[in-house]
């Protein structure tokens, strides 16, 4: 058979126990000083006594009403501490809220920019058809800035894939599917160093090639 620990009262809890046992009993000795008939010496002094021990109530009940008064300050002070600790973390709460949204906002702004960005750029490979009405496509300079302001905005795009890129006039082909023109390739290197990982693929099978060996050829052998 177990029995359960008996929990310890809190120091609050502990002074205003003791201190309400200490009032108690001064409250029977007072009863029993009032209730003793003086109609005996040894009554009288049996109150006598009991008026004595009522004569040192304050001595008795100093130290008690001070350790109440201890555990009671010490109660506002923690209520107070954590009234701050909660102050505090309510703020963070806020401000990560704040930043929260913030962030949400710059994404969906990056979202869209990186789907202008995909139009742009399957524009550009694509390239114009002569005779057939449709719009001329982006320039590469309009698609460089756009994927370079993008990498400059956010440091979350680390890698540019050469899907295809068609030929066209000043471009030299380095693989099957890509044709680049010496700016272009310029433009591809500095992305490089600044720690975008620019790689060719033409199909999601097929092993990606780094920029180094789609400008060296090395992806043709």
């Amino acid at each position: 058979m177990t029995t359960s620990s008996k929990r310890e009262p809190s120091p609050l809890v502990a002074a205003a126990m003791a201190l309400e046992e200490e009032l108690a009993r001064i409250s029977s000795v007072a009863r029993e000083a009032q209730r003793l008939p003086l109609d005996s010496q040894r009554n009288v002094e049996r109150t006598a006594d009991k008026l004595a021990q009522l004569g040192a109530v304050d001595e008795q009940l100093g130290p008690l009403v001070q350790q109440l008064l201890g555990a009671v300050g010490a109660l506002v002070q923690r209520q107070q501490e954590q009234a701050v600790a909660l102050a505090a973390r309510a703020e963070e709460v806020r401000a990560r809220r704040e930043a929260l949204r913030a962030l949400l906002g710059r994404y969906a702004a990056l979202g869209r920019d990186a789907q202008e960005l995909n139009g742009m750029v399957q524009a550009f490979a694509s390239g114009a058809r002569p005779g057939t009405g449709e719009p001329e496509p982006p320039s590469y300079d309009a698609v460089r800035e756009t994927m370079t302001r993008l990498i400059e905005l956010t440091r979350a795009i680390t890698r540019v894939n050469l899907g295809g890129i068609h030929h066209r006039t000043g471009r030299t082909q380095r693989l099957r599917y890509v044709f680049l023109a010496p700016d272009e390739e310029k433009a591809l290197r500095a992305l490089v160093a600044r720690g975008v990982d620019v790689s060719a693929q033409d199909v999601p099978a097929a092993r990606p090639l780094a920029l180094n060996e789609v400008l060296s050829g090395e992806g043709n052998r």
